[in-house]
């Protein structure tokens, strides 16, 4: 996307931006572009014509503030210059937090560099599509597919990035399990073992979990205790409290349920 030659002295940033404000600043191009009226101010002129259009009523701001996707405008180093509301009802960040280079506070820190690295691409820039993560006003990140279009003056040097933001967390959910499930398989085919192909799927469920610790507890075989077999990320001070576990009524989530079923399985067995 490129600034027109004859336009690019006009530096409007979004803001309460109308319908009508649209339509007086296309008038202006049109009879500026036929030499009907000349140069002046450095687009100061239009900049007062359309702040002076902004009362008319509700239009373009509406517009933005109300699309299904999150929706701003960087200056060329990511500085950011706006954000619609959606960003902050999202991410919970006010105006003044998010302004500047406060926005970056809500992407991952494992994403950031990822998406902050194409501010470098300052010349002959290309649009892009990125993956991240970014943080809901609750703390739970969520997977979010940004979107971002440069816009370039005469010499194709960057002048702003334009962008959208959609989450796409289920889509990316169902790609995560439908992977897990894949290599799980994988490993029982190839002879993985019953403790490395657990904690592959552990693993698989921690990322999707998080911060969710997950293990696996097996029976040993009398029948009486759980043993912790797999859960690469469960703290070894918690080793000690869980195996072996002991089954009873008072086991805990693991050990109860085991306990009833094997005293249901041994009153059906007595009346047989």
């Amino acid at each position: 996307m490129r600034v027109p030659d004859s336009a690019r002295e006009t530096d409007l940033a979004l803001g309460s931006i109308t319908d009508e404000a649209s339509e007086v600043a296309a008038s202006t191009f049109r009879a500026r572009k036929n030499d009907a009226i000349p140069e002046h101010n450095g687009g100061q002129d239009d900049l007062k014509v359309l702040n002076e259009s902004r009362r008319a009523g509700p239009g373009l701001q509406q517009i933005i503030d109300n699309i299904p996707a999150l929706a701003w405008c960087n200056l060329a180093d990511g500085a950011n210059e706006f954000l619609n509301r959606r960003w902050y009802d999202y991410t919970g960040l006010s105006p003044q937090e998010a302004h500047g280079e406060g926005w970056k506070v809500a992407l991952h820190p494992e994403d950031l560099p990822r998406l902050t690295e194409k501010w470098g691409t300052v010349r002959n820039p290309e649009p892009g599509e990125y993956e991240v993560r970014l943080r809901r006003s609750d703390g739970v990140f969520r997977w979010f597919l940004f979107r971002i279009e440069p816009l370039g003056d005469e010499t194709g040097e960057v002048v702003r990035w334009y962008g959208s933001a959609t989450d796409i967390h289920q889509l990316k959910r169902t790609e995560s399990l439908r992977a897990a499930e894949k290599r799980t398989l994988e490993m029982i085919a190839d002879g993985a073992s019953l403790t490395d192909t657990l904690n592959n799927l552990c693993r698989s469920i921690d990322v999707e979990a998080a911060p969710v610790v997950s293990t696996v507890l097996l029976l040993d075989p009398d029948g009486k205790r759980l043993w912790h077999t797999a859960g690469p990320r469960v703290p070894g001070d918690w080793l000690p409290a869980i195996s072996p576990l002991l089954l009873s009524p008072h086991a805990g989530c693991c050990g109860r349920p085991r306990y009833r079923r094997r005293e249901s399985s041994s009153l059906t067995s007595q009346r047989t």
